[in-house]
């Protein structure tokens, strides 16, 4: 009985294999003719093939082009035959089908071979037409100020049923362009970009990137490009933008910073410093370009918190200071020397007047026995601007203690992916900051304060929080609000 079962299931798959083909990859096929579409934007060619696999035989178009997407402006389209090959003129007889058809979302173009023996074949051709891309709203503020903490928002809403490319650009008086971007190839889509206002390298009116564009009336067009059969359009939607002049020197994020003595500060709250003079001196150049003393706790902290997700990039390791890469910061040269020098006195006038203090108190570099390293670290992360989230956190901890605000470094346990962030006091209360994350949303385009000052019940959704080590190293840590920060 096992055998003549045996048996049975074997003649019956092989009965499944001749009706069924094992698919085209190992079915033969042979061109008979190609069709020619014409949608009245672009003319598309679809191979039509006869593919035998085992005893049988069957006609149908090139796989990939069954579904054929055309012009969404289109309403109807033509269709012709060319090529047919001698395997066609041998095998068939006539074929029959609508050489004109009106257009609608999903149209289906309907073929029938007959061939010289008198049987009949069909196949069929799918034709997609999407609505027509458009943007629904170009979004950007009339005015825009460069050199100031602020960037320019621009806001692309955009309408489309199929992929497109999506970018804008930001052109002068003269219709030349000083800024582009790429925004992505999506759908229907919101797409947000931030601009400091400095030109694209190599741009039109050719303006050095190293500084603002001039104050001006300017056009910001967004563009979408909608590609079909190998043919593109173009939309497009353009608003009007006046350029008024702020800073004239060079941003934080841009080239080495001017190497002169910083004036002396008179900060409302009492500094912390890490006893480097080069560290501080850094720190204290940060602070002053984005601090003012009428700003809360909070204020203080955003804005330290929005200073690094612009200037820092994350990347695997520790910066070196001898290492390769761009130097946006100077330290070695005899002006920035003296300007060092320079600060280390005013920082001892501070620490004596009471205005200042050393603050080298870090629960993870203490326990650790890596000062010294954190010190190297925190200097080549001002200079080169990246690092890891180990990096970023110190970056951003020197900062914050620098503004007067009580902050140090957290460490998870690893199970869930080893992470570094901070955790900050602001009102008598803790919470979490994590630059790390920060960073990346700001580098997308789509800046997103989403871990910033977070109490638990909002971060231990997330695995990466909730496996803090729960050892004395964290004391801090294990006073964190449970509730977010007020105001944020």
């Amino acid at each position: 009985m096992k055998k003549k079962s045996a048996g049975l299931i074997c003649m019956l798959l092989l009965v499944i294999c001749c009706l069924f083909p094992a698919g085209e990859a190992q079915a033969a096929a042979k061109k008979l003719f190609s069709l020619v579409i014409n949608d009245g934007f672009v003319s598309q060619t679809v191979p039509v093939y006869q593919f035998t696999s085992g005893n049988s035989t069957y006609v149908a178009a090139k796989k990939s082009l069954r579904t054929l997407p055309v012009y969404a402006g289109s309403k109807k389209v033509t269709v012709s035959i060319k090529g047919k090959t001698s395997l066609y003129k041998k095998t068939f007889k006539s074929i029959t089908y609508k050489k004109k058809a009106t257009l609608s979302k999903n149209t289906t173009l309907k073929y029938t071979l007959k061939t010289r023996k008198g049987k009949k074949e069909t196949f069929t051709v799918k034709l997609t037409r999407p609505s027509m891309p458009k943007i629904t709203s170009l979004t950007v503020p009339s005015t825009f100020t460069t050199g100031g903490s602020r960037r320019l928002t621009v806001k692309v809403r955009t309408s489309a049923g199929v992929a497109v490319k999506a970018t804008y650009k930001v052109k002068n008086s003269k219709g030349k362009v000083v800024y582009s971007k790429t925004l992505g190839t999506r759908k229907s889509c919101i797409y947000t970009a931030f601009w400091n206002g400095k030109p694209s390298a190599k741009n039109a009116a050719g303006l050095p990137t190293s500084q603002y564009i001039p104050a001006g009336n300017y056009k910001v067009t967004a563009y979408l490009k909608y590609t079909v059969g190998g043919k593109s359009k173009t939309i497009s939607k353009t608003v009007k933008l006046k350029v008024k002049s702020g800073q004239s020197q060079t941003s934080s994020s841009g080239s080495s910073q001017n190497n002169t003595a910083l004036g002396t500060k008179n900060w409302s709250w009492k500094v912390g410093l890490t006893g480097d003079d080069t560290l501080d001196y850094l720190a204290e150049t940060i602070c002053q370009q984005v601090l003012t003393n009428g700003m809360s706790e909070t204020e203080r902290a955003r804005a330290l918190y929005t200073w690094c997700g612009k200037n820092l990039t994350y990347r695997s390791g520790a910066p070196k200071l001898t290492g390769s890469g761009k130097n946006y910061m100077d330290i070695s040269s005899s002006q920035a020397k003296e300007a060092i020098a320079a600060y280390g006195k005013q920082a001892d006038s501070l620490i004596a007047s009471g205005k200042a203090a050393v603050n080298v108190k870090d629960n993870y570099f203490k326990s650790s026995g890596l000062q010294k390293t954190k010190i190297n670290w925190g200097k080549a992360a001002f200079v080169k601007r990246y690092g890891d989230c180990l990096i970023m956190s110190l970056t951003y901890e020197t900062l914050c203690r620098h503004a007067g605000l009580t902050v140090d470094i957290v460490e998870n346990d690893g199970s869930a992916g080893h992470h570094f962030w901070n955790v900050v006091r602001i009102g008598g209360s803790y919470y979490y900051a994590d630059v790390n994350q920060f960073t990346e949303s700001w580098k997308s385009g789509n800046a997103n304060y989403g871990f910033f000052l977070r109490g638990t019940r909002y971060c231990y959704q997330y695995g990466l929080y909730s496996t803090v080590k729960q050892n004395s190293k964290y004391k801090i840590a294990k006073s964190v609000s449970a509730a977010d920060c007020p105001g944020i």
